[in-house]
């Protein structure tokens, strides 16, 4: 199966069935098409290839040609001019140097197919296509899916194998637009933007045509666009059923060295680099979920630079390039990650965030509303601490937060898709007291259980004004 020439990609048109379309039908036809899986990982871990596909092919040379593109569809000549030169890298069954895989690679067994569903290494999969059995199996277009959303989101197989570029499991951020095709080409950088940011090398070229060497040593500065784009650290080779579906695969381990990757990482377009001075020296890692705080707790990382002396973040390069080309536009945010432990993942979040036109100037006060809601959360949790201790409880405090996150969520979201960035200081005013009102029921709830015994009332009353009275003084 060649992902430039086959059908491949799971789409829906409005309420149609769910069909494979060829990548020529999308980048060449105005259908309103949409990603159609059914887990929003997977839906991700196709567009990000989608991108990565068309980013390398059909590189546009400056913000004049990206609209271009964005604006109109290619023709037939364009595309099958275009692919002529990459055809043979992206097949998934070359007999040389297939997608995303290694040919011979030597395993005592075989692997399940189902280790490369991300979170569902042994066997309890009940998610991607809501069977209550093991999964077996997998066709050759949910197979590339795979093979890249492994690659490039996830942690490693285990002791002794590579992990993405990108560390672990880093948040993955993309710019979604009205139409498939269009939200594509948001996310395409142009020539012009990565010619400072990218080292030219004599050839750049994907691992798995020119693979990396046992206990080679490299540098990030050695790593080219293309081969940084799809960067394959491990040793796959994909087995295919008599009928043309793919049962598992065998994995074997090799070691080699980036020397830079702590120190400066690979400037990957679609992640969000932070940066901290440690020991004199700076150390790069890219943005992921490490604990139970929902993405935006995040937000002001993900969008907007920031240069501290000490520390620092970048947003994704692909929204960095999006607000100057599309300068004007709302923006629908798709986030996206796994929060692991080691090899082992917890769990996954992919969202999407709206902001309405003139977002760009309102940071500032997205931040604001962020710092009270966190300060709201902290607030809760002090409190629900006290109570712990004097009713003699356990667990509240940290039950307060788990609950704030979980109903504040839907308010947060809310709250930026219809913030009015003309009466800025009022909507933030007005999300000010709906995070208060939220923090009091909250508190109200928790308490319910224990509010009519005589031996805890005082206690309380009292948590409930000192509550009150600090939400109070935050609002200033």
């Amino acid at each position: 199966m060649n992902l430039l020439q086959d059908k491949w990609i799971p789409v829906q048109l409005g309420t149609a069935e769910v069909e494979l379309i060829a990548l020529q039908d999308l980048l060449c036809q105005e259908n309103d098409w949409q990603i159609c899986l059914n887990r929003d990982d997977m839906e991700l871990a196709t567009l990000q290839l989608l991108v990565c596909l068309v980013q390398v092919i059909f590189m546009p040379t400056d913000k004049r040609h990206l609209v271009q593109r964005w604006q109109q569809p290619l023709s037939e000549k364009e595309y099958k001019e275009g692919i002529q030169p990459f055809n043979e890298w992206f097949d998934l069954l070359h007999p040389k140097y297939p997608f995303m895989q290694i040919c011979g690679v030597k395993s005592t067994k075989i692997t399940p197919i189902q280790k490369l569903f991300i979170g569902l290494p042994d066997g309890n999969n009940h998610a991607f296509f809501n069977r209550p059995d093991e999964y077996r199996q997998a066709s050759l277009a949910n197979a590339a899916i795979l093979l890249f959303n492994q690659a490039m989101n996830s942690p490693s197989f285990g002791g002794g194998f590579k992990g993405a570029l990108r560390g672990g499991a880093p948040v993955t951020t993309l710019v979604i637009d009205e139409s498939l095709r269009q939200s594509i080409w948001c996310n395409v950088l142009t020539k012009e933007f990565c010619l400072p940011l990218y080292p030219e090398i004599k050839r750049d070229v994907p691992t798995w045509v020119v693979p990396i060497k046992a206990k080679e040593t490299m540098h990030t500065a050695e790593l080219g666009f293309i081969r940084g784009l799809f960067w394959q650290p491990a040793h796959i080779e994909l087995i295919c059923g008599t009928n043309g579906v793919v049962t598992g695969f065998n994995k074997e381990r090799f070691p080699f060295t980036i020397q830079d990757e702590v120190q400066v990482r690979w400037p990957h377009p679609h992640g969000v680099k932070k940066w901290a001075i440690k020991k004199g020296e700076r150390e790069e890692k890219f943005l992921s979920f490490t604990t139970e705080a929902p993405a935006w707790t995040s937000l002001a990382a993900l969008l907007v630079e920031q240069q501290g002396e000490k520390i620092g973040n970048s947003p994704a390069l692909v929204l960095s390039q999006y607000q100057q080309v599309f300068r004007g536009r709302p923006l629908h945010l798709a986030i996206g990650g796994y929060r692991n432990k080691q090899a082992l993942i917890l769990e996954r979040r992919h969202e999407v965030f709206y902001f309405k036109k003139g977002w760009p100037e309102g940071i500032g006060h997205i931040q604001y509303i962020i710092d009270y809601a966190l300060s709201c959360k902290g607030v809760l949790r002090k409190k629900m601490y006290g109570l712990n201790k004097n009713l003699g409880l356990n667990g509240l405090d940290k039950k307060s937060e788990s609950i704030f996150f979980k109903q504040t969520e839907g308010l947060i979201h809310h709250v930026l898709q219809e913030f009015d960035w003309q009466q800025a200081i009022e909507e933030v005013k007005k999300s000010y007291v709906k995070l208060t009102n939220m923090t009091k029921q909250i508190f109200e709830d928790l308490v319910a259980p224990y509010d009519h015994d005589p031996k805890m009332m005082k206690i309380i009353v009292r948590s409930r004004a000192a509550l009150a009275k600090d939400l109070k003084q935050m609002e200033g």
